[in-house]
């Protein structure tokens, strides 16, 4: 190691590599462990070994993230900031609907109807709801935000009948998995049964339920072209994976590997931007190619089911903070 270490910084010394370079190569990186509550493979896996990369690209090699996959540090994903607080992981990412009781501007994330634009929303989410979370994030729980990445797909309904009017979904069972979503089916005239999505497939099989509200992600992945007819392009919800870390880990670090950390956040923004789409449109071909058809609400109708769902929104405001109302005026519902 000594001979080592005197060859680089005798080549570093001649300009033959950066000093920099041949200081990180003699040295052991510094590791920050990440928590993600998802499996080691899809989209969200690919996220966080795309930012992983980058944190080691920009760094040097001075930085090394591990991440741990299946929640494996052995917290739940709804106390994730909390979590954070009490220093038991340096980084960790989250779904807005997951930590909305730690975090409960996040829950707007969970609303029903209010995005019919699926690319407007990803826009309002990083762009307007984001930095107002990271406040909030900063405030209470000691973590920034490094990066806002939107879901390749929103939440919509798959079922056996086509879905064109709110007259459609009176009385149709339908699977949710409760919270506001489930709630807002009450509102717009269906029966939500809450089911896991391990039981999904034998649930719709069954006929327990003749429709679903999920993403394409989850579609593919349970074969719903076996047991379903129609992809119902009506916007349930809009959603985001969020990707923070500690301050006192990130004030720790010399300001070029912070800089490191704060611009591979910036990039995995952008890669979620570039990304999205492109797997949105993979994943849908994979149902249509299989047989199902393709449907879109008739004109007005999107209106009427978030009209319905009116009392939901009013229950979430009143539960804010005075300083988050402001940015509901963005989508109309204060």
């Amino acid at each position: 190691m000594k001979r080592l270490l005197i060859g680089l910084l005798g080549a570093a010394a001649l300009g033959l590599v950066p000093m920099a370079e041949a200081q990180a190569q003699t040295q052991a990186p510094q590791v920050l462990r990440l928590s993600s509550s998802f499996a080691p493979q899809g989209y969200i896996a690919d996220a966080m070994n795309f930012f992983a990369a980058e944190v080691h690209k920009r760094s040097q090699g001075r930085l090394k993230i591990e991440i741990y996959f299946n929640s494996s540090l052995g917290f739940k994903n709804t106390v994730t900031l909390s979590s954070m607080k009490k220093g038991l992981v340096d980084l960790s990412e989250w779904m807005g609907g997951n930590v909305d009781g730690e975090l409960p501007m996040a829950g707007v994330l969970n609303l029903p109807f209010l995005h019919p634009d699926y690319d407007k929303g990803i826009k309002w989410q990083i762009e307007r709801l984001t930095p107002e979370l990271n406040k909030e994030t900063n405030k209470r729980w000691d973590v920034t935000i490094l990066a806002a990445v939107g879901l390749p797909a929103p939440t919509e309904f798959f079922s056996n009948k086509p879905f064109k009017t709110l007259k459609d979904l009176q009385d149709v069972k339908i699977r949710s998995w409760g919270g506001m979503l489930g709630d807002s089916l009450y509102y717009i005239g269906a029966k939500p049964y809450t089911i896991t999505t391990s039981e999904l497939y034998t649930a719709l099989q069954r006929g327990m339920v003749n429709a679903s509200i999920t993403s394409v992600i989850s579609a593919t992945e349970t074969r719903f072209w076996e047991v379903l007819k129609y992809v119902n392009h009506i916007t349930m919800s809009t959603n985001q994976n969020t990707l923070g870390i500690r301050n006192e880990v990130l004030k720790k670090l010399s300001p070029d590997l912070q800089a490191a950390v704060i611009d591979s956040g910036k990039a995995l923004t952008q890669w979620g931007l570039d990304n999205y789409k492109p797997n949105a449109a993979k994943l849908l071909k994979v149902l249509t190619d299989n047989g199902m058809q393709e449907v879109w609400p008739e004109p007005g109708e999107v209106e009427k089911m978030r009209d319905k769902c009116k009392p939901l929104y009013d229950k979430f405001i009143a539960e804010l903070s005075p300083e988050s109302l402001p940015l509901l005026k963005d989508l109309g519902i204060y």
